[in-house]
C-alpha cells in the first residue's frame, strides 16, 4: 500500500516546504526579489563564464577575483534556479559540470569551492523539501524508500517505449548511447567519493563495489572496457569528450550535476540517497535495453556491459540499502536521504524525457539539442 507521504513528482503536498523559507533566512548577500529582471544577454553570459572559468591561477586566493566570482555565481544562480531563466540555467550546467570533471569531482581550488558552494546553495533553496514522518524504524524507512524509488524507473517512459518498438536502427542507438556516457563513464568516481565519509564496515561494501567495477582483478572485464567495446560497435569513441558534449541533451548533464550536488553534502546522506536510486533502477532498465539492443545481432560478449549490470547491481542496491539501514537511523538523516533520492530520481526521469524529445527533434529536423559549450569555451582557457 502506498505511503501517505509519497507524492507524485512535482506535487507539493501539505507537508512540503521550500528550503530556506521556514528553516533559515536567505544567505547573506543573496537578494531575494520579485522584481522583474531583464533577460541575461549573450555578452553578460560570456563575461560571467570568462570570470568563473578562466582565472590567471585557480590556486590563488586573490580577494578581488574571488569577489567577482561570488557576484557572478550569485547572479547566475538566482537567474537559473529562482527565476528559472533557461539561458542562465544552461550556463550554470556547463560551469558545474566542467569544474567538477576537470578536478575529478574533488575540487579544492578556492574559486572552484566558492562557485560550486554558491550555485548548489541557491539550487537547494529552490527545491521543495518533502517532510518524512517521524518515528520510522530504519527497516520501515528502507521499505518506504525502496518502494518510492521504483516510481522513478524509466521502464514505462516514452523513450523506453520507442526502444521497445523494435524500430531503432544503428544511428538511433548511437544517438541514445551518447545520452548516457556522461552519467556512466565516471560513476566509479562517484562511488569512491561516497565512500569517504562512511565508517570502515560500510565503506568496505563500496570498495567491493569498485572492485566489481574494475573487473575483479581482470581489467579486460572491467565495466569501463566493456562499455568501451559496446560503444565502439556503435561507432562511438568513449574518450571523445567533444563529440559526447555535442550530442548530449542539457538535462542529461543536469542529471550528472544533480548527483554531484548531492555528493557535495558534508555528511553521507546525499550520496546514499542519490546513488542508491541509481543502483536500484539500473537492473530493470538495463534488462529492457539489452532485450532490444540484441536485435542488432550483437554477440553476448558484446553485451557484457549490460549483462553485468543486470546481475551485480541487484546485489549492489541491496548493499546500499543495508548501509542506509545501518547508518540512517534518526529522522533528520532519513529526511536527507529520502529527499536526495527524490531529487536524483526526478533528474533522471527529466533526462530520459529530454532524451526522447531530443531524439524526436533530431529525427524530424536533423537538429541536435545540446548545451552550447563551444559558444562559451572559446572565451576561456580551461585547465584540463
Amino acid at each position: 500500500m502506498p505511503s501517505p507521504w509519497l507524492w507524485s513528482r512535482g506535487e507539493e503536498g501539505p507537508k512540503m516546504r521550500r528550503r530556506g523559507v521556514s528553516r533559515r533566512m536567505p544567505r547573506e548577500g543573496t537578494k531575494m526579489t520579485a522584481e522583474p529582471r531583464s533577460p541575461l544577454t549573450e555578452a553578460r553570459a560570456r563575461e560571467y563564464y570568462r570570470t568563473l572559468m578562466n582565472p590567471v591561477d585557480r590556486r590563488t586566493t586573490d580577494i578581488t577575483h574571488l569577489a567577482a566570482c561570488k557576484e557572478a555565481a550569485e547572479e547566475l544562480g538566482r537567474r537559473a534556479f529562482l527565476d528559472r531563466e533557461r539561458s542562465a540555467w544552461e550556463v550554470v550546467q556547463i560551469i558545474e559540470w566542467r569544474i567538477q570533471r576537470r578536478t575529478c569531482y574533488r575540487p579544492i581550488a578556492p574559486v572552484d569551492v566558492l562557485v560550486l558552494s554558491i550555485l548548489y546553495e541557491i539550487e537547494n533553496r529552490s527545491i521543495p523539501e518533502i517532510e518524512v514522518p517521524e518515528g520510522r524504524s530504519p527497516e520501515a524507512f528502507c521499505r518506504e524508500l525502496r518502494n518510492h524509488v521504483m516510481r522513478f524507473s524509466a521502464t514505462e517512459s516514452r523513450l523506453m517505449k520507442v526502444i521497445a518498438s523494435g524500430e531503432l536502427e544503428l544511428e538511433d542507438w548511437r544517438y541514445l548511447a551518447y545520452q548516457w556516457i556522461s552519467s556512466t563513464i565516471d560513476f566509479t568516481r562517484a562511488i569512491a567519493v561516497a565512500s569517504l565519509p562512511l565508517p570502515r564496515p560500510q565503506a568496505r561494501l563500496l570498495i567491493e563495489n569498485l572492485y566489481d567495477e574494475a573487473g575483479r582483478g581482470d581489467w579486460s572485464r572491467s565495466h569501463y572496457i566493456q562499455l568501451r567495446n559496446l560503444l565502439t560497435l556503435l561507432e562511438i569513441d568513449i574518450e571523445d569528450e567533444a563529440q559526447m558534449l555535442a550530442w548530449t541533451v542539457p538535462e542529461v548533464l543536469a542529471l550528472v550535476n544533480t548527483q554531484n550536488r548531492l555528493l557535495w553534502q558534508t555528511g553521507p546522506e546525499g550520496a546514499l540517497g542519490a546513488l542508491y536510486l541509481v543502483e536500484q533502477l539500473i537492473p530493470t532498465e538495463m534488462t529492457e535495453i539489452r532485450r532490444h539492443l540484441a536485435a542488432l545481432d550483437f554477440s553476448p560478449e558484446d553485451l557484457g556491459y549490460l549483462d553485468e549490470h543486470m546481475t551485480v547491481d541487484i546485489r549492489h542496491s541491496e548493499e546500499w540499502l543495508g548501509i542506509i539501514a545501518d547508518l540512517i537511523r534518526d529522522h533528520e538523516a532519513q529526511q536527507l536521504v529520502f529527499n536526495a533520492a527524490v531529487q536524483q530520481g526526478r533528474a533522471q526521469r527529466a533526462a530520459w524525457d529530454a532524451a526522447y524529445e531530443g531524439w524526436r527533434k533530431w529525427k524530424e529536423t536533423g537538429e541536435v539539442v545540446h548545451l552550447p559549450f563551444e559558444r562559451y569555451e572559446e572565451e576561456a582557457q580551461d585547465e584540463r
